[in-house]
């Protein structure tokens, strides 16, 4: 009998300690909360992710060890959102968004946007665009200046492009059974700070 209630009581504890981990690790991010202070740049290195995907290639990333994010399904609507907010320091001077990215896309039309969001607002400003290609690494700057003193969160949107008839971004008659834009996005390295 005594064998019983403490047999009873041990698999209790084990249900409670299961239920408990495995209710925190649904809600925590893909990779953990936290940015990484490079001088006075902070490095974002913590996302929140629909359909993009954390790769680590020699051939895809532009270095290796530190992996990169890609969006690569074309026929959906995908986000890399960052998982904490970051302070755009008012003694910043001409703060930037800095990352490394490189695209490619079968048609020219604009696929990927840059978006920021204040911290306690519910509406996204779209701050940059890509379309096209340019398949290798180069680091892009985006101009903060209009979000000095607040703090801010880093979304890059990707969405899906449809064709609209049967003729390709030349003009030519397309035989294609796909109506989707065939795209690709990878970003690396992504940093807040004021100019360098």
């Amino acid at each position: 009998m005594r064998n019983k209630i403490l047999f009873r009581r041990m698999f209790a504890i084990i249900l409670a300690f299961t239920i408990l981990f495995s209710q925190s690790a649904f809600i925590t991010p893909i990779l953990s909360i936290r940015t990484h202070q490079q001088g006075s740049s902070v490095e974002i290195t913590s996302w929140y992710t629909h359909h993009w995907d954390m790769i680590n290639s020699l051939y895809s990333c532009r270095e290796s060890g530190t992996g990169c994010w890609v969006a690569q399904n074309y026929r959906v609507s995908a986000w890399l959102m960052s998982a904490q907010s970051v302070m755009i320091d008012s003694a910043w001077k001409e703060p930037q968004l800095k990352f490394w990215a490189k695209y490619m896309s079968d048609r020219r039309v604009n696929f990927t946007y840059v978006e920021v969001q204040v911290e306690g607002e519910t509406t996204w400003d779209r701050i940059k665009y890509y379309g096209g290609t340019n398949k290798y690494w180069h680091q892009e700057t985006i101009d903060l200046s209009a979000y000095s003193g607040k703090k801010i969160y880093i979304k890059f949107q990707y969405e899906p492009n449809v064709r609209t008839g049967s003729d390709d971004d030349r003009g030519r008659s397309s035989r294609s059974s796909n109506p989707y834009n065939w795209q690709l996005f990878y970003v690396q390295g992504v940093t807040v700070g004021p100019k360098s």
